[in-house]
């Protein structure tokens, strides 16, 4: 919601192609966010007596959600290119690296036995993600 209203403001229209896939990388990029912070967090939620999901489905369970989900974001985060979003190879090159990387990192989330899990380095991890991504389309517009 924020960028479409940052656009609108701006003068744009809502039904302009580059904000409903801007704006639908977001919605995909919040999801595997919610998860991580599901699997930060849930364990106090129900210490503190409120519901959380992470009571009824096992850390790993949360995690392949947490991967589905990135995946998804992945794959939307390749319309932003394939629809003109950005025009610069550059731009589009850091986009496809940085979305390989991620994928790279959140494959281990399957991992039954991976050692010392650290939730909180796959937040950050995501978060930059997006960070790398909402850089690469500034650069291209203002580049």
């Amino acid at each position: 919601m924020p960028p479409a209203v940052g656009w609108v403001a701006a003068g744009g229209s809502l039904s302009d192609p580059n904000i409903l896939i801007t704006a639908f990388f977001f919605f995909m990029w919040q999801i595997p966010h919610f998860w991580l912070l599901t699997l930060m967090h849930g364990k106090d939620y129900e210490q503190a007596g409120f519901p959380s999901i992470s009571g009824r489905y096992s850390e790993f369970q949360l995690k392949r959600i947490t991967f589905i989900w990135t995946l998804a974001t992945a794959v939307s985060s390749f319309f932003i290119p394939m629809f003109g979003i950005v025009d610069s190879v550059v731009q589009k090159i850091i986009i496809g690296a940085s979305t390989i990387a991620l994928l790279v990192v959140f494959s281990k989330l399957f991992s039954k036995a991976e050692q010392g899990f650290k939730i909180k380095k796959y937040f950050i991890i995501i978060n930059v993600f997006l960070l790398f991504v909402m850089i690469s389309i500034f650069i291209d517009k203002v580049g």
